[in-house]
């Protein structure tokens, strides 16, 4: 548990661009010891995104190590995601499926929600609450 703990510690960062930031925590959850939380605050754009997906690659990575079989982001303090940033999220679906990790999105925020809807993209995603 330890080991793992100093895994997640090099992930959580803070990701800033020109105009918005988004801060990415990563631990394990006692409620779900299967799966490495990662929870998301802030706001996720274009700018940012490209750093976002290299923290989730490292997260997905710390999955396989661990031998846990999900990765959960937490959207619930996520205040703005543009196109772009949902569109990250698709990759890191693809990369989370291609590593046989299941991607699991929690807590969407009604703003993340509505874009996600917008561009058609919540039918892809496997969307829980955690509590």
């Amino acid at each position: 548990m330890q080991e793992n703990k100093k895994n997640l510690e090099i992930i959580d960062r803070e990701f800033t661009s020109s105009q918005n930031r988004a801060v990415l925590e990563s631990s394990v959850s006692e409620i779900r010891p299967q799966a490495v939380v990662a929870r998301v605050s802030g706001a996720l754009d274009g700018e940012n995104s490209t750093l976002f997906l290299g923290a989730a690659k490292k997260l997905i990575d710390v999955c396989l190590e661990e031998e846990r079989g999900e990765l959960v982001i937490d959207l619930h303090r996520l205040t703005y995601a543009s196109s772009a940033g949902i569109g990250i999220m698709m990759s890191i679906l693809t990369m989370a499926r291609a590593s046989g990790v299941v991607l699991l999105l929690a807590n969407p925020t009604e703003k993340v929600s509505s874009v996600m809807h917008l561009l058609g993209f919540e039918s892809f995603f496997s969307i829980i609450s955690l509590e």
